[in-house]
C-alpha cells in the first residue's frame, strides 16, 4: 500500500515512526509544509488551502490513504478535505478520552495544544462531548512547535532549547506545584511528543500521546477499504520525504527517523 503523511513540518514523524513500527512494509510518502510551519497560530482558510495543495501533492503519488498528522490540521481542515477529496483521510485529535481509562478520580490532566487548535470549534466540541465537567486543563503554547522545528534541524543547541522549553512551560511546572492532583499532559500537537522526556522533565508530568493508536486506526482503515493484510515479505518498501512542497522527493532518508529517537 501506498499511504500518505502530512503536517506542516516535523511533527509528523512522531506518527510515521508509529506507522512504519506497525506496517514496515508499505511505502510512506510525508510532504511537509516547512515554508508555513507551524501551523499552530493559521487562520482556517489558509489551512484549508495548504491542506487542499498538499493532498493533490501526494494524489500524483497515487496514494491509497492520506494521514492528516497534525492536530491542528485535523481541526480546521479535515472535514473540507473529506468533502473535496475521494481518498480516505486518518486524522489525529487530543486524547482526552485518557478520562475514560484513569485509575483515581482524583488524577487531573492538562492537554497541551497549538493556539489554533484551541480555539477551533472541532476541538472544542470534542472536550465539551469527552469532558463537559472541564476535568481537563487546556494550555495553549504560543512557541513551543517553533521551538521544536528549529531543535530538529540543528538551528539552536539542546541547551538554548532547554532554556526556552522551560520558559514555554513554566506555568504549566508552577501549576503543577500548587494542584499536586495533576499528573499527566496530554500532547496536543505532533511535534510535542518528539521531545516528551524533555516536557516531562521541565513540567514534573507524565506525557500521554496515542501515537500506537494512530497507527492501529490507519490499519484498520485498510483492512476495511482495501482488504488489506500485511505482506508475507516483511521488508520494507521504506519512505520518501518531501520538506517543502517546491522540494523533490527523498527516498529512504533514515537519518529523520533515527533522529526521532534521539533528540528528546
Amino acid at each position: 500500500m501506498r499511504i500518505g503523511v502530512v503536517d506542516s513540518g516535523v511533527g509528523g514523524f512522531s506518527v510515521l515512526a508509529e506507522l512504519y513500527k506497525m506496517m514496515p512494509a508499505e511505502h510512506y510518502f510525508y510532504l511537509s509544509d516547512q515554508e508555513n510551519a507551524p501551523y499552530g497560530n493559521k487562520e482556517t482558510s489558509f489551512l484549508k488551502e495548504r491542506l487542499h495543495l498538499l493532498t493533490q501533492e501526494l494524489l500524483k503519488e497515487k496514494v491509497d490513504l492520506i494521514v492528516v498528522a497534525c492536530h491542528t490540521a485535523t481541526a480546521e481542515a479535515i472535514e473540507s478535505l473529506r468533502a473535496n477529496f475521494e481518498i480516505p483521510f486518518v486524522g489525529i485529535e487530543p486524547y482526552l478520552n485518557v478520562l475514560n481509562q484513569r485509575q483515581s478520580p482524583n488524577e487531573d490532566y492538562v492537554v497541551l495544544v497549538t493556539e489554533t487548535t484551541a480555539r477551533s470549534k472541532r476541538f472544542l466540541d470534542l472536550k465539551g462531548r469527552l469532558d463537559p465537567t472541564s476535568l481537563i486543563n487546556i494550555f495553549a503554547c504560543k512557541k513551543l512547535a517553533s521551538l521544536i522545528e528549529s531543535y530538529f534541524h540543528d538551528e539552536m543547541t539542546k541547551g538554548d532549547f532547554e532554556v526556552e522549553l522551560k520558559a514555554e512551560l513554566e506555568l504549566i511546572h508552577n501549576l503543577k506545584l500548587s494542584q499536586p492532583s495533576l499528573s499527566s499532559a496530554i500532547l496536543g500537537c505532533t511535534h510535542y511528543p518528539l521531545v516528551m522526556r524533555q516536557i516531562e522533565a521541565a513540567t514534573g508530568l507524565k506525557t500521554l500521546f496515542p501515537g500506537e493508536a494512530i497507527a492501529r486506526r490507519t490499519k484498520e482503515r485498510l483492512l476495511s477499504l482495501f482488504a488489506y493484510s500485511a505482506p508475507i515479505d516483511s521488508s520494507t518498501n521504506g519512505f520518501s520525504y518531501r520538506r517543502k512542497v517546491t522540494d523533490p522527493w527523498q527516498h529512504r532518508p533514515w537519518n529523520y527517523l533515527q533522529k526521532v529517537s534521539l533528540i528528546g
